[in-house]
């Protein structure tokens, strides 16, 4: 998750990629669905021997983590990092962690320590370990840094469909920053495709992705406020084909995150536009009804469609002096009106 209050895009869409037999190149099954658990999640193989953990796929989060806390509820075993595998602080790899992350408000004299506060306002602290990771090819298993977060809050309490959380966000810990240093992939690249129905893709390493058949936007350079995120620059808000305020708005793509959030200014914006649009398109659905109904039989252009309503014969012929007739009338009116505002309100509304 965005560790940056910014605009966030919810979910960062790539194309589905074929298992490849290039050692600097690897690929991951997705479990997972944005619909019924909110999240997406790669099994990695960590430790020596090495025991299956469920982290979640995050762009927007440098560090990968594992939940290390004591009666966590998570779906394996919680990780127990072995004698000897902390990092101190004053190793290179601590430097860079707090470079991405920003410094804990009390740190220890000789393990690295973090603390993270997200976008939602959950927060984890926890201490830099490193461990084997183990990846498809099997050929290399290289120690990867990551965290082991001991204390949590907000809604990382209430995580209970995944261990951990996989870092690729662009600073200079994330896993395929560390995979590209130890020279398990030659390309610092990777791609992943998130279905909508469930479950996807994660290819790290060299594929040649810009080569298949999909829409590719560019990333922006990085700037001094987004520098750990990837963002295609400053866009335009807009709703129906119409823009929404003057001022640019500079997003980021962030897969660890289930919606879209805006900031208080844009998105009151947002909000009083798109009330103000309803209201026309209501408006404008009893000013068609209104119209439709000065004769017995109309007929109405409506978003491409033709549409008829009829009063029947007798009706049409009725007076005012058979009750009957009268009540026939309105009742006919009344089912006309609901039948014409709902089909309107589904074309216009």
């Amino acid at each position: 998750m965005a560790a940056v209050w910014a605009p966030v895009v919810g979910h960062l869409l790539l194309l589905a990629l074929l298992p490849s037999t290039s050692s600097s190149h690897m690929v991951f099954d997705l479990g997972g669905h944005v619909y019924r658990t909110g999240e997406f999640h790669v099994t990695m193989l960590i430790g020596d021997p090495a025991k299956p953990y469920f982290l979640h796929v995050d762009t927007g989060s440098n560090l990968t983590s594992l939940d290390c806390s004591k009666g966590s509820k998570v779906p394996h075993p919680v990780y127990r990092p072995a004698p000897g595998k902390l990092v101190l602080r004053k190793h290179t790899l601590c430097n860079a962690l707090h470079q991405d992350v920003g410094k804990p408000k009390k740190p220890h004299k000789t393990v690295c320590k973090y603390e993270i506060h997200y976008l939602d306002g959950s927060w984890s602290r926890g201490v830099l370990i490193h461990d084997k990771f183990t990846f498809p090819s099997g050929s290399t298993k290289p120690d990867i840094a990551f965290g082991c977060g001991y204390e949590q809050g907000g809604s990382h309490e209430t995580v209970t469909g995944v261990d951990g959380m996989l870092g690729l966000g662009r600073g200079s810990i994330d896993l395929v920053s560390q995979l590209k240093n130890n020279k398990v992939i030659t390309k610092n690249v990777f791609a992943h495709c998130l279905s909508s129905k469930g479950g996807g893709y994660l290819s790290i390493g060299d594929e040649n992705v810009l080569s298949s058949p999909a829409n590719w936007v560019p990333m922006a350079p990085r700037t001094d406020r987004n520098h750990n995120h990837y963002s295609s620059g400053p866009e335009t808000l807009h709703l129906d084909t119409k823009p929404i305020g003057a001022k640019l708005l500079e997003v980021i793509f962030d897969s660890g995150s289930t919606y879209t959030h805006l900031l208080e200014g844009p998105h009151a914006q947002l909000v009083s536009a798109d009330i103000k649009l309803v209201l026309r398109k209501i408006w404008r659905c009893l000013i068609l009804w209104k119209q439709s109904h000065n004769g017995a039989t109309f007929w109405k252009e409506i978003s491409g469609r033709r549409w008829r309503s009829s009063l029947p014969e007798e009706a049409q012929a009725g007076t005012a002096k058979d009750g009957r007739l009268v009540v026939l009338l309105l009742g006919v009116r009344l089912v006309s009106f609901f039948c014409f505002f709902q089909l309107c309100c589904r074309l216009l509304c």
